[in-house]
């Protein structure tokens, strides 16, 4: 019975964490937009909101390896045939298994999208911005390539039932992006300010990420 509550009670907390991370995306996306098109130049803004949603596709990339993982950290987690001894050894082996196929994916990702996102790019990048656009696409592929590494320890958390830690990670990345954009667009900083942030904020996701995951499962890492 306390079992059964304990476990409702991760459950509506996992919720609410999931309408604080909706909300928290919303209110930031609404932001940024407003900062990104009242304080730079509109060809400059559409194309970082271009650069953006190249960089959401990426987390596609991972072949449903973070999604199995949760599912896989889920069943060994409440598998009442393992020892804690067996269960904390097959969780670690999953968690680092895919994290480590994940990070191989990543920089695949990150070597083939720099060459062929520009090669997509630079059709529509005017040609007095490319200068400035294309290597701040190189770091900004870095920070995509790091997103999906992280996905990996993201599903290890929500795997281990611990669904609010991962949303409220999730949304103080968020937070933090938006606060490092707003600094590289006052600061004038341009296309590389921009992509520096968005790489900061991937670095801090991670950071957050692999903290909270040592804390609560040290053997999976």
């Amino acid at each position: 019975m306390n079992s059964h509550g304990s476990v409702n009670r991760r459950l509506l907390i996992g919720a609410f964490g999931g309408l604080i991370l909706t909300a928290i995306g919303v209110i930031v996306s609404l932001v940024q937009f407003s900062i990104l098109l009242r304080r730079l130049p509109l060809e400059m803004a559409g194309i970082w909101m271009v650069f953006t949603n190249l960089g959401g596709y990426v987390l596609f990339l991972d072949l449903g390896l973070s999604p199995t993982l949760g599912r896989e950290v889920s069943f060994a987690a409440g598998n009442p045939g393992l020892s804690d001894a067996e269960r904390a050894a097959r969780i670690g082996t999953l968690i680092r298994s895919c994290t480590a196929l994940v990070a191989m994916l990543a920089v695949i990702v990150g070597v083939l999208g720099s060459a062929g996102g520009w090669g997509y790019l630079r059709t529509i990048v005017p040609a007095a911005l490319a200068p400035k656009a294309r290597p701040a696409w190189f770091v900004f592929t870095v920070g995509a390539a790091l997103n999906l590494v992280g996905e990996g320890w993201f599903a290890g958390i929500y795997g281990l039932g611990y669904v609010f830690n991962e949303k409220i990670i999730r949304a103080a990345g968020a937070l933090l992006g938006l606060l490092f954009l707003t600094i590289a667009v006052f600061s004038g900083s341009g296309f590389m300010g921009l992509a520096v942030a968005y790489l900061l904020q991937s670095l801090c996701s991670l950071a957050m990420a692999l903290i909270t995951l040592s804390r609560l499962a040290p053997h999976a890492i």
